[in-house]
């Protein structure tokens, strides 16, 4: 479950990463 759930953050990570450079790109 423990590795799951970091599997988990991590994802959530790399979305809002890709979330935050499309808003840049948008923005520029």
């Amino acid at each position: 479950m423990v590795h799951s759930r970091t599997a988990c953050v991590r994802a959530i990570r790399m979305i809002s990463e890709i979330i935050s450079e499309t808003l840049n790109l948008y923005r520029n």
